[in-house]
Parts: C-alpha cells; sequence; structure tokens
C-alpha cells in the first residue's frame, strides 16, 4: 500500500506498452518506506478560495514494507544487467544511468564508485529495464501514458465526481502501529482516528486511552493553543489562511478542497475542526484525505471511504446471523441499499415497498436481533430490533425505523443509568433515548449522545484539579479551555452555556454584547452565528484587532458585578 494513498499511482506488471515517462525511484534499500516517488506541488494547483495559494513542496510517495514481495531478480522486464565495472569500462555516466531510470541511490553509488573505483562495489549490478519499466528489479510501471504530475493531478480533480460504484474501492490508508480492529478488512484504522474524542476500536477505546496527555496540556503564554491540545508559538496564528501550523487547522480560517489537494497542508491535517465547523455540523468520519464526513450522513466522501465502510458493516458476510431474506428486507426498509451499493434487486419483492419489507421482517428475523452486527457508533454501540410486540416495546409498521434497543459498553457511560441486559451488555429503551426515526436520523442522534462518553482518560478525580470543568449530568470532566467552544461535550450543553468561561485565563476569548458568556474563540467565523448580532462572523481583518480589547472589557465588567 502507498504511504498516501490518495493518489492511486498504477504501479502494475502488466503487458509492455510504450510510454513517455519514466521516473527515478528514492530510498530502495529503505526497510519501512521505500521505492519512494517525488511530486513537486506547484503552487498554481488548486485554486482555493479567494485566490489562495499554497507554497511549492515536494511530496513523497512511497511503498510500505510491509506489503512488498519478494522481488525475483531475472524479471522479464529487465533488457540487460551490467556490472559497475562493465559500466566504469563503457565509460558510461552516473547522469546516463539516471536518465535510464536507475534508482537515485543507485546513481549514487555508481558515481561514488567512478570516483573511487573500489573493488567491492565492482560487482554490484544495474537493471536497465524495458521501455518504460523502472525500479531496481523493473517491477513497477505506470499504467497511463503520463508523467507523475499529470496522474496525481488527474487522481485528485476525478475524486470531485462522486460515483455509487464504490465496488472499485478496495484499499484503505491504514494506521498499523496500533493493534486496533475497527472491523473485518478491508476497514482499517487511519492515524487520524487516534485522539479525536471518539472511540473507534471495537469494545476497546485503546485509541483514545493514552490521550490524556494531550488533553490536559497547558500552553506557555507565548503559544497558541489549537482545539486539539497541540501548542504552536503565538505569532503563527492568523499568520497563515492557506497553511496552517496546527494539525488539526484550528490556527487559521478558510476552506479547502482537500479532496483535490495532494499538498501538506491536507495530508497532514489530523482533525476535522478549522477549515469548517464540522463538529457543530455533526461528528466527524475521517474519510482519510484530510476532509471529514460526518457520522450518519448520507453523503459519501470523495474517496469513498465513507461507502466502503457502509458496505462492509452491512455486508451479508458480516451479519451471518440473519437469512439472506432478513438481511435484504433490513437494508431495504432502513434505506441504506443505495450507501452500501448492496441489495440492489429490483426484483426482490420488498424493493421500495416498506409494506413488504415489514412482512417479510416479521416472517423471516428472528425475535430479537442486532443490526449491524459490528457496533453502529464509537465501536461500542450496538442497535438491536425486534419484530415481534414485547412488554416495554410497541411493535407495528414504524417500529422497524427505530432500534428497539441501544447497548453500550457501561464503563465509558457511566451516567446512563440503563439496568436492561442483553447477551452480558448494558442497553437502553431507545425510546427513552431517541424519538428519531430512520438510519441515518437515529444515528446521528445517538452521536450527540455517546459522544459525551468519557474516552480519553480524564475521570472525576481530574475534576478536583484547578482548570476543569465538572459536567453535571454526569462523571465526565473537560478542561476549561473546553467551555463554550461550540462543541457540547457534556450531555446537557452546560458547558456551553457555562458562565465559568469567563474566569479563564484567555485573552483570545470574547464575550458577544448581548450575552454574558465568554465564548472561544474557534467559534469566530466558523459559518455557525453564535452572537444575537453575528458579530463573532465578522470578516478576518477584525479578527485579530479587537480580540483583546472585547475580552478584557468583559472581564473586568465581569468582576466588578
Amino acid at each position: 500500500m502507498l504511504l498516501r494513498t490518495s493518489l492511486f499511482l498504477y504501479l502494475t506488471a502488466v503487458a509492455l506498452t510504450k510510454h513517455r515517462f519514466t521516473p527515478n525511484l528514492y530510498f530502495t534499500a529503505r526497510q519501512f518506506e521505500h521505492d519512494c516517488l517525488y511530486y513537486n506541488v506547484v503552487e498554481d494547483f488548486p485554486d482555493h478560495e479567494n485566490g489562495w495559494h499554497g507554497l511549492s513542496q515536494i511530496i513523497p510517495y512511497c511503498v510500505r514494507g510491509e506489503t512488498v514481495g519478494e522481488v525475483t531478480i531475472a524479471s522479464p522486464n529487465i533488457d540487460n544487467t551490467y556490472t559497475f565495472k562493465e559500466l566504469y569500462q563503457k565509460q558510461i555516466t552516473s547522469q546516463q544511468l539516471y536518465d535510464w531510470s536507475a534508482p537515485v541511490d543507485l546513481a549514487e553509488i555508481y558515481q561514488l564508485y567512478i570516483d573511487n573505483p573500489y573493488e567491492s562495489l565492482s560487482k554490484q549490478t544495474f537493471n536497465n529495464c524495458s521501455y518504460m519499466w523502472f525500479g531496481e528489479f523493473c517491477q513497477f510501471r505506470f499504467e497511463e501514458d503520463r508523467s507523475l504530475s499529470d496522474i496525481v493531478k488527474v487522481s485528485f480533480l476525478s475524486k470531485i465526481v462522486h460515483t455509487d460504484h464504490v465496488l472499485d474501492v478496495t484499499n484503505l490508508t491504514c494506521y498499523i502501529l496500533l493493534n486496533c480492529s475497527i472491523g473485518p478488512k478491508p476497514l482499517c484504522l487511519d492515524w487520524r482516528n487516534i485522539c479525536d474524542g471518539v472511540t473507534d476500536c471495537i469494545d476497546d477505546n485503546i485509541d483514545e486511552r493514552s490521550c490524556v496527555e494531550l488533553e490536559m496540556n497547558i500552553c506557555d503564554e507565548n503559544e497558541f493553543q489549537c482545539q486539539n491540545g497541540q501548542c504552536i508559538p503565538m505569532e503563527f496564528l492568523y499568520n497563515d489562511r492557506a497553511n496552517p501550523d496546527c494539525l488539526d487547522g484550528s490556527d487559521e480560517k478558510g476552506r479547502f478542497a482537500c479532496d483535490e489537494d495532494p499538498s501538506m497542508r491536507c495530508e497532514d491535517r489530523c482533525g476535522a475542526i478549522g477549515f469548517f465547523p464540522v463538529h457543530r455540523l455533526g461528528f466527524p468520519f475521517h474519510c482519510g484525505d484530510g476532509v471529514p464526513n460526518f457520522i450518519g450522513s448520507n453523503t459519501d466522501c470523495s474517496n469513498m471511504r465513507h461507502a466502503l465502510f457502509y458496505r462492509t458493516v452491512f455486508s451479508k458476510s458480516n451479519n451471518i446471523l440473519l437469512t439472506t431474506e432478513c438481511w435484504l428486507a433490513m437494508i431495504h426498509y432502513l434505506k441504506v441499499n443505495r450507501q452500501t451499493n448492496i441489495a440492489e434487486n429490483t426484483s426482490f419483492p420488498c424493493y421500495k415497498i416498506n409494506k413488504r419489507c415489514f412482512q417479510f421482517i416479521f416472517n423471516n428475523c428472528p425475535a430479537l436481533f442486532v443490526f449491524p452486527s459490528l457496533p453502529a457508533l464509537f465501536g461500542h454501540v450496538y442497535l438491536y430490533y425486534i419484530n415481534k410486540p414485547s412488554i416495554n416495546v410497541p411493535f407495528d409498521q414504524d417500529s422497524l425505523a427505530r432500534p428497539a434497543y441501544v447497548c453500550y459498553n457501561e464503563h465509558l457511560c457511566p451516567f446512563l443509568e440503563c439496568s436492561i441486559k442483553i447477551n452480558g451488555s448494558t442497553c437502553c429503551l431507545f425510546s427513552e433515548l431517541s424519538e428519531e426515526y430512520g438510519w441515518y436520523n437515529v444515528i446521528k442522534d445517538l452521536a450527540n449522545i455517546f459522544w459525551a462518553c468519557s474516552v480519553n482518560g480524564i475521570d472525576e478525580n481530574h475534576c478536583k484539579n484547578d482548570g476543569f470543568y465538572h459536567c453535571e449530568d454526569s462523571l465526565k470532566c473537560i478542561p476549561h479551555r473546553r467551555l463554550a467552544d461550540g462543541i457540547f461535550d457534556c450531555l446537557d450543553e452546560t458547558d456551553e452555556w457555562s458562565n465559568s468561561s469567563c474566569s479563564i485565563n484567555d485573552n483570545l476569548r470574547f464575550c458577544c454584547s448581548s450575552e454574558d458568556i465568554c465564548r472561544s474563540h474557534f467559534t469566530r467565523l466558523d459559518g455557525v452565528t453564535d452572537c444575537l448580532n453575528d458579530e463573532d462572523e465578522e470578516p478576518p481583518e477584525n479578527l485579530i484587532k479587537d480580540k483583546l480589547v472585547t475580552f478584557t472589557k468583559y472581564v473586568q465588567r465581569f468582576y466588578r458585578d
């Protein structure tokens, strides 16, 4: 798998065709990230909001060691093999090797041999590849007759055309250094899933467990604290809208087409915050290309990662306890068939007719069943349905559009006082948590509830320390900097309306003239109106000059009163 698989380089071993372009690989001898190609990001790609242009960058695309198999030296794509001694005798230069698509490492070693023809290097070999094959053993070639620069541009620009043909998507960027399962292959953890406040690993919050240090991090007075807890020099704040310094982008305001942009500002962007108000619109689903989708959204990531997630979670092979009839009926009844690109069979009796689906479910599904069999949310939230009435749950045609029970890890969510037990898990009646119907509405509503679960290791013990706020409805504690930041951390949302926000030593906070709350500057220019007179959405040229004045005046009034 490529290090940055937003780009499909089409490196393959197929029949030879004529090409105009041959690249030179770097670092062919490295173990972990090797056989690298370099792409120069030029300033005219892409054209961002207000004509912003990024700095010129050189980006490596490398092969990861764990995916590389044994390479047969006797490759049919090798025209000739020469030793350094033979090349030297033919007066071949290192520049000629480079022009023949030799790896850069090899050309450099050959130049050392030319300068000092040691016997130890004389037997090292160079494989002269058939036309347009390249690599140390001629094992790669481009599938298309394009330069690397053209391939990158076409690959990224093509993603603006959304397609339902998700069966073409087969691989993802995966973080492999954490023992975490988010489901069967091809699902895997993206590095952006780590320390994002959401549990992704199934029945294990290892992706959030060691994030307490970042959450409790305190920056120096001359530093700015990013929304994810990272510290950067204060002079980097609002200094370049096109190139943020925080990994989550929260030090700048702007919107970017990251699904069309291979530059570092997008590829190395870890969060869904900063460029637009993700948490204000919903909870992020990381697409793996710097652009988030939303949990419960019925739209796709441009790289189809979201669709691949749904297709895998709802596949028949991952719901083996249900009959095919029950499985198909649930797919259509919940209207997830478009997202999954499965069960698109117009001859199926309940296709687009919920009354027929209801009868199919009644006749073919168990009295109590989990669907999907994998967690529906945050690695530990499962949804159970019924097809018969029970004492606590009424049953009619609309009942199947919502689960009967919601089961979860009670250790992560001790504030939910539920006592129902199903297969050893603690469960609530869905009707006690939500009134929503339909898969996407149900998921979005439940995400708002289970987001309040503490997953980062901060608990009520931290509330004894200064600088923490105790949610009134649970045992959850959050740092004071999380108050009035536009994100509901507490289930009852009291963290967004607390007067304690004005006792925080943060000169960047501001107070709307219409209320007694000192809001985080993260709520400014985020596309969501917080102040009644829209003053939080003032243009960027006013953002710096008044950021100290408003907060200072309000704090003086707060303590005077």
